[in-house]
């Protein structure tokens, strides 16, 4: 049921994501959580590519995603992110495994 909640901002995550040359950075904040939990760059690009959103939020006048998928090792893990659709950038907030 989660799933289906944001199909439409997951379908434009998943677009943003498969575009050649979109760009991932990620904050401070989740580079050390990332390394903390032994999440890579590649984990979160993926997840952005099949994942599912179960959340989202305004921030100031940025929209943040929570992205919820598996790993290669099957272990769930969690990111938010911004996405500038019109620059082709993903942006990286935090990101935890469950």
């Amino acid at each position: 049921m989660r799933k289906a909640l944001f199909r439409d901002e997951t379908q434009r995550l998943h677009r943003l994501a498969n575009v050649d040359g979109v760009s991932l950075r990620t904050m401070p904040h989740a580079d050390r959580e990332m390394r903390k939990d032994g999440i890579t760059k590649v984990d979160v690009r993926t997840m952005c590519k099949r994942g599912f959103v179960s959340g989202i939020e305004m921030v100031g006048r940025q929209w943040r995603w929570t992205v919820e998928a598996r790993d290669s090792d099957g272990r769930g893990i969690t990111a938010v992110i911004e996405a500038e659709e019109d620059g082709y950038r993903l942006l990286v907030i935090t990101a935890w495994s469950r």
